[in-house]
């Protein structure tokens, strides 16, 4: 078995890999057709009419950072300092004692606390603002206390394949979170007006169905020996046959299972066999693609979408389209249900490529569209919302939508507000009343967008745009910021 889902694995990424158009493109331009757009169209204008009704009704706080310096003790030092540490001794005491020791240069962190895996404890993991890269966590202790003065420490024991080590961080300020300008605070706000922050995609239990991806239910592989009664076995290439005649024949086979299937959907025995396959799929998993298609044919659209989301897809390789074909599906019948919470969460994760894959090589990405304008044409600000799911706060709603700074950043190269975006961008970043993180994630975001323009723009004049920008910020910070790189 497993053999045979590797084979299949391989084969799914060597037909990704041929493929070129992601999904069928209408007559509007567009991947919904004019009948849903119109559907959805009504849904954007009645919220934003709402929203443009409503004052700023809370306050957002940015992500608490806290000024800190760094510190790795010498390997010879590690176990010795890491008494003292445990002892009491100060960062200053610390350094003259063990003078090996490297001190990095004052940075700013953020902290952010998760929940550690199998086990009933919340961790705290501190990361630097300006590369966003981890520094140290602590999987056992929920630091949400004072630190100015304090100094936080990570022991690694000595290992088989590595010596012991040492790394702290001492804090000079503590953790602080500024209030958004209300500029900013209604592009937050009306992120989450648009993008449900209660909705998710995937129902709770679909991450735990008992059936991988490849395999159906026992009911579900009833209800297609019931509905494939009299359909002869799938045609097999013979040697002497042609491509072109073998396709012949398999499109001749499929003819013929349509008009099986019809005629047996018309037995009495054929509900039974139906809905008993669909509540397994419900309950249990074992759902597929071509199963989801049959119930939303023979029993009910809002059914599918319900299959589609009790079924995670995880992509096999970087060339494996189908978490981004399963989350188009799910925006298309959303649409087409009205399930707008669920659509607008759905077409987001496409343009922001938020999907899970085994693997997930740079070369595949070129491939995978942003979408950006179906938002535009269904008449969203866009301005507001990208820039709204860009910004990090403190206190959102649960489910809050992050985007991706990359894909962001290829969405607005792509649209049509280009140069209203563009210096609403140059101007958050020298805003200094916006707290430092956010500023320091709109550079990378304005990066990015010059990154993926368009070939005809000339680029030299949008970087030195940038660069006057970068210049409001503080000599440490900018020295470290990334430069624009073709």
């Amino acid at each position: 078995m497993k053999y045979f889902i590797l084979i299949l694995s391989i084969l799914q990424c060597s037909i990704a890999f041929a493929q070129s158009d992601e999904f069928k493109i209408y007559q509007n331009g567009l991947i919904y057709n004019d009948t849903t757009m119109h559907q959805l169209q009504v849904i954007v204008d009645s919220i934003n009419l709402d929203f443009n009704r409503c004052d700023l009704d809370r306050e957002y706080l940015s992500v608490a950072t806290a000024k800190g310096i760094s510190f790795n003790v010498a390997k010879e030092d590690v176990n010795a300092a890491y008494e003292d540490l445990k002892n009491g001794i100060g960062f200053q005491q610390l350094v003259k004692k063990y003078p090996n020791t490297k001190i990095n240069e004052e940075r700013i962190f953020r902290r952010s606390h998760h929940k550690i895996w199998r086990k009933d404890k919340v961790g705290t993991k501190f990361t630097d603002i300006l590369n966003d890269k981890r520094l140290m966590g602590f999987d056992s202790a929920y630091i949400d206390s004072q630190v100015k003065g304090e100094t936080l420490f990570a022991f690694e024991e000595k290992s088989k394949y590595s010596d012991a080590s040492l790394k702290g961080i001492y804090f000079i300020t503590e953790f602080e979170s500024l209030s958004l300008p209300k500029k900013y605070a209604r592009m937050v706000q009306y992120s989450e007006c648009m993008i449900d922050t209660t909705a998710r995609i995937l129902l709770s239990d679909a991450e735990n169905n008992k059936y991988n991806e490849w395999e159906r239910g026992p009911k579900i592989e009833a209800f297609y020996q019931f509905i494939d009664t009299g359909l002869p076995d799938y045609p097999k290439k013979s040697k002497k046959e042609t491509y072109k005649e073998f396709g012949i024949r398999r499109n001749e086979y499929l003819e013929e299972q349509k008009i099986v299937r019809e005629q047996n959907s018309q037995r009495s025995e054929f509900q039974k066999y139906l809905l008993e396959a669909i509540n397994e799929g419900l309950t249990e998993g074992g759902s597929t693609e071509s199963f989801e298609a049959l119930v939303g044919q023979y029993y009910s659209k809002e059914t599918e979408l319900q299959l589609k989301r009790s079924r995670e897809v995880w992509g096999q390789c970087s060339m494996d389209s189908r978490p981004r074909d399963h989350a188009f599906e799910i925006a298309q019948l959303s649409a087409e249900t009205i399930n707008w919470e669920i659509f607008l969460r759905a077409h987001m994760d496409i343009m922001n490529d938020n999907f899970s894959r085994m693997s997930d090589g740079s070369y595949a990405q070129g491939a995978r569209n942003t979408y950006i304008k179906e938002l535009e044409e269904l008449n969203f600000n866009v301005k507001d919302l990208l820039l709204g799911i860009t910004l990090r706060v403190e206190n959102c709603g649960p489910k809050h939508y992050y985007g991706s700074i990359r894909r962001l950043g290829r969405a607005l190269a792509e649209t049509k507000y280009q140069e209203d975006i563009e210096q609403e961008m140059l101007s958050m970043i020298k805003d200094e009343s916006l707290d430092t993180y956010n500023r320091i994630l709109i550079y990378y975001l304005h990066l990015n967008y010059i990154y993926y323009l368009d070939e005809t723009v000339n680029k030299d004049e949008k970087v030195k745009e940038l660069y006057l920008a970068k210049k409001t910020f503080p000599k440490n910070i900018r020295d470290e910021l990334q430069e624009f790189n073709e």
